[in-house]
């Protein structure tokens, strides 16, 4: 798809996702995101690509709510797949029973028998679990597209739609602080993994302050965002082949310098970052932070996200093209 290419100096609105043609999506639709069968920790890390979707749909005109664990029978009920125990698949089973409609976000990496790289009995589990949930649903919004064909095999694959993610104004959060003032020269926030600590390790031997951050409320993140010159994007892995879209895409809608360690599938949404080799992660950090111009990039980065990928004409393509379908 065009509109997907990597960010160019001939960047045109053709384009763009947001100078195509819509055919009218049904504007009645209306939506409840219920976020009740994560934990407490679950929903800090589900925030960012929460509001980006709840503010796409509203953006583009669709009547959105969100409760912790109502459903509501006058919506289509939004559900990630956070699938645990058989009494979830039983909360599914009611709703359907009462005629009440949910569909599924799902976010997971997911294969015939592994789920996020992972082929234990629980991971076997949750596959069968999520199988029960999504035969009944309305349909999938699916935010990993190469997972796509095996959530297909677990439903009828017309009910199965990619969510790209982007730019919505109501995740634009983010205040700086005059560059000489900020506290840290990089942040990483996530899921601290063996590799992950070991990259930043490597960093602060070399004399940086470097900080991490997870599972902590967002108004605390942001503010060490707000005091940061570079934030990372690190693999899980050493041979991690997915990009972390929802920490990316934040980012780089509130403006911020972005490192990001390159992946096998990172298209589309890497181009946006300053993207590295692995194999020359650290030296680059350090190239970038003493010696680019990365805030020029940062600025230019933001400007083209908010122009290809704006969350409200996503939301309406997809709306429309799920609604045809199901």
């Amino acid at each position: 798809m065009k509109s997907w290419a990597k960010p160019n100096d001939q960047d045109t609105e053709e384009a763009s996702i947001g100078a195509r043609k819509l055919r009218g999506p049904r504007r009645d639709a209306r939506f409840n995101v219920v976020l009740g069968n994560h934990p407490p920790y679950a929903i800090t890390t589900t925030r960012d690509h929460t509001l980006m979707i709840v503010g796409g749909l509203r953006e583009a005109g669709f009547d959105t709510v969100m409760n912790y664990d109502e459903a509501l029978p006058n919506r289509i009920n939004l559900y990630y797949d956070y699938l645990h125990n058989q009494a979830e698949v039983e909360h599914f089973r009611s709703l359907r029973a009462r005629g009440v409609k949910y569909a599924l976000i799902t976010t997971e990496i997911m294969t015939a028998d592994t789920i996020n790289g992972v082929g234990d009995e629980t991971a076997r589990k949750r596959i069968e679990m999520t199988r029960a949930v999504a035969e009944s649903a309305e349909f999938l919004w699916v935010m990993h597209e190469p997972s796509i064909p095996q959530y297909a095999t677990l439903a009828a694959s017309k009910k199965c739609h990619h969510l790209p993610l982007g730019y919505s104004k109501c995740i634009e959060e983010i205040k700086y602080y005059a560059y000489n003032e900020r506290d840290f020269d990089f942040l990483f926030f996530g899921l601290l993994t063996d590799y992950r600590r070991e990259r930043l390790a490597a960093l602060r031997q070399r004399g940086h302050k470097v900080a991490h951050v997870y599972n902590i409320p967002a108004f605390i993140r942001n503010s060490m965002i707000e005091r940061t010159r570079i934030n990372l994007i690190l693999r899980q892995t050493r041979d991690w082949t997915q990009p972390a879209v929802g920490r990316l895409v934040y980012l780089v809608s509130n403006g911020c310098a972005v490192i990001a360690e390159k992946t096998l599938n990172g298209a589309p949404y890497e181009p946006y970052a300053i993207a590295v080799d692995p194999d020359k992660f650290v030296d680059e950090c350090e190239r970038v932070l003493l010696s680019e111009p990365f805030w020029d990039t940062a600025a230019k980065n933001q400007s083209l996200l908010k122009k290809r990928l704006p969350m409200a004409e996503i939301m309406s393509l997809l709306v429309e093209r799920t609604l045809r379908t199901t």
